[in-house]
């Protein structure tokens, strides 16, 4: 019997509330949250996903990147975004809900798959734009297996 996307979704939540004491999450700038119809579909503290993370064509997903510009780091999309598979709704810095002085909010990329059935790669990068990107560039890269 084939499982629903909502089944799918559940079953990795719960895999994910299992693992994520595991993995850790002991660098906030690190995270990564990938959120389609308010359902996590990944969550991460790692730099890189190695396996690309299935989703269906004409999916609407978020994916949200800690950040604080206040130190002069933004996240940027990095490289070229292929429009046959996905484009990019929006992206917009969404304000810290702490009072703390320099507290860091977060990035929020709006993306939406497109008809087309294949794998695609998405890179992120955090850096300060005068200083370009470094060796100890914070790097994340998202790979997407787009499918009916």
């Amino acid at each position: 019997m084939k499982k629903t996307r909502r089944e799918r979704s559940k079953a990795l939540i719960v895999l994910l509330l299992v693992l994520i004491p595991v993995i850790g999450c002991s660098n906030p700038q690190g995270y990564l949250k990938v959120t389609h119809e308010d359902d996590i579909v990944a969550f991460s503290s790692e730099e890189t996903f190695l396996e690309p993370i299935p989703i269906t064509t004409g999916t609407v997903f978020k994916i949200e990147l800690h950040s604080n510009p206040t130190t002069g780091y933004f996240w940027y999309f990095e490289g070229l975004l292929d429009l046959r598979y996905v484009k990019m709704v929006s992206e917009e810095y969404i304000e810290p809900t702490s009072d703390l002085v320099g507290a860091g909010g977060k990035q929020v990329f709006v993306f939406e798959t497109q008809k087309t059935l294949g794998l695609t790669t998405l890179n992120f990068a955090y850096y300060r734009i005068w200083e370009g990107i470094q060796p100890d560039t914070q790097l994340f890269t998202l790979h997407f297996l787009i499918q009916q």
